[in-house]
């Protein structure tokens, strides 16, 4: 039925009509930390099951030590590829450690 023919029909309804011809966006989850390994990084798990089970592809997953230099590197890499979010999660704790969002804050 168009929009004509339904007149309650509202553009939200066309966003979503559309969206649902996209393909899944490409992801990137990112865990800045020190200790976490693959198989402690429970919060990236997480995130990357949260973002599968909502339609989202993972194209990349990476742990980070909350360098600057090293964050900066990752995030220049991925934006030159095919991804289309790149989430951040970890080192945001209140400390002179903590990086990430120095880093990112400057792109």
């Amino acid at each position: 039925m168009s929009k004509k023919e339904n007149p309650m029909r509202s553009g939200k309804d066309d966003h979503h009509l559309k969206a649902a011809e996209l393909p899944p966006a490409k992801l990137a989850v990112i865990t800045v930390s020190d200790s976490r390994t693959a198989e402690t990084d429970t919060n990236g798990i997480y995130l990357k099951s949260q973002a599968i089970q909502n339609g989202f592809t993972i194209s990349a997953y990476h742990i980070v030590r909350d360098e600057p230099t090293e964050i900066d590197s990752l995030l220049e890499t991925l934006v030159k590829t095919e991804v289309n979010l790149i989430l951040f999660n970890g080192g945001t704790g209140i400390s002179k450690r903590d990086t990430t969002f120095d880093v990112i804050s400057k792109k």
